[in-house]
């Protein structure tokens, strides 16, 4: 049973916002943001009908006032609320002002409900007031702090090692004192790293500052992964390369590709020469002996040198039934981490840097990622290729004018999302 109407009060609320007072007014005022914080389905439109929603269901509607053109304050004539036993008009104000002690970095909300003369309105509808208002002003103050701390970016870089037996953390840290000046590495901290789950590995952290942003360092460390080859993989992955077609290589590794198949073959005939010339002087015996030592010698080298430097290369970059599954490991490794970096909600952005095998590895991981997250970004408005054709199409060594082309071809493609 409602309470009997009594004389309609004022709701009257004040908070402080996290942003300077022109940039919350843009969201007060944004159709976008105040579906997020006046409710789905409300309008407060710079002129015309207003309408608030709650669950998507309009709640009251009327229209907006007209105000000073650079005042930072919007009224709205409202209607009563679906359901409230009486009709209950009232002048509702939203005011913004710069906070008097910190107007660069916060501002001031002010909401007034105030009911036109004569209203009535039960202690009901007077508490859905209340309530809605208490709620949209807690969801501006959430938003407007969410704005502020993507203001102040914070950026994740995920360093991937090269070929070899590299350590856990060791090109992680080399890259970071290659990256950060002597005056800056004091300001590096050390702290365990809860994005990969790795009890070995840890997380380098610079503070932000005038040139850069705060910044994590991370590392796709992926060497445990594939470190059971023999020297028959690698010389077999060696004899694949050089007897490739020469149409199968890329025009850039050709001439590598060509001298390598001549120092083979003279190789091959510099041990057939000593083979002939030990079996003419010294007999049968001795070349079994040469042979064998010859063979134990190449092994050797394989074994301690190749395997230890290529042949992470011999395994990752060869398809085969052997390698698939340290293949799919480090691949797999690689985007859960990124995916990881990005749920945690922490980063403006995720730059990946790849050093040697790891610049194919992080290329991959990034290709097969976008194919899962692809369908949250796909949504161009329209989509523009200008840009990145005259880049394609750039015949030019002014390394300015290139540097333009990309940025133009990136911006691009940013916006076809």
């Amino acid at each position: 049973m409602s309470s009997p109407p009594v004389p309609a009060t004022g709701v009257a609320r004040q908070e402080t916002l996290h942003l300077r007072a022109q940039d919350a007014w843009e969201l007060v005022i944004d159709v976008e943001a105040q579906q997020q914080w006046l409710g789905r389905g409300s309008a407060i439109p710079r002129e015309g009908n207003a309408q608030l929603a709650t669950d998507a269901v309009a709640w009251r509607h009327g229209v907006v006032l007209p105000t000073e053109h650079n005042a930072m304050t919007k009224k709205l004539a409202l209607a009563a609320g679906p359901g409230w036993a009486e009709p209950a008009p009232t002048l509702v104000e939203l005011r913004i002002e710069p906070h008097p002690e910190r107007p660069a970095e916060r501002s001031r909300l002010f909401v007034t409900e105030e009911p036109i003369e004569g209203a009535t309105l039960t202690p009901e509808a007077q508490r859905d007031v209340a309530e809605f208002w208490s709620g949209a002003v807690t969801r501006l103050q959430a938003l407007t702090r969410a704005v502020d701390e993507r203001r102040t970016p914070v950026q994740a870089v995920v360093v991937v090692h090269g070929i070899g037996e590299q350590l856990p953390g060791k090109t992680l840290s080399g890259f970071v004192d290659a990256v950060i000046t002597d005056s800056g590495k004091r300001f590096v901290k050390s702290k365990p790293d809860r994005i990969s789950q790795s009890l070995e590995l840890r997380r380098l952290s610079i503070s932000e500052s005038r040139s850069r942003p705060k910044t994590d360092f991370y590392e796709l460390y992926w060497a445990h992964q594939i470190g059971d080859t023999t020297p028959g993989q690698v010389i077999a992955w060696l004899f694949r390369l050089l007897n490739s077609r020469r149409r199968d290589i890329p025009s850039a590794l050709q001439p590598a590709w060509f001298v390598g198949r001549i120092a083979a073959l003279m190789f091959l005939l510099a041990i057939g020469v000593m083979f002939v010339s030990v079996a003419r002087t010294q007999g049968a015996l001795a070349l079994w002996s040469a042979v064998t030592l010859a063979v134990s010698s190449i092994l050797t080298v394989v074994s301690f040198l190749l395997v230890k430097t290529v042949g992470d290369a011999a395994r990752y970059l060869s398809a085969r039934p052997a390698n698939v599954d340290a293949r799919e490991r480090i691949r797999r490794q690689g985007m859960e981490l990124l995916d990881r970096l990005h749920q945690s909600g922490r980063y403006s952005r995720i730059v990946i840097v790849g050093h040697s095998l790891g610049s194919v590895i992080a290329y991959d991981i990034i290709t097969h990622l976008w194919a899962d997250m692809a369908h949250d970004h796909l949504r161009p408005r329209k989509t523009m290729n200008k840009r990145s054709g005259e880049l394609h199409r750039y015949q030019g060594s002014d390394p300015t004018e290139a540097q333009a082309l990309q940025h133009g071809a990136w911006a691009e493609i940013r916006r076809n999302t």
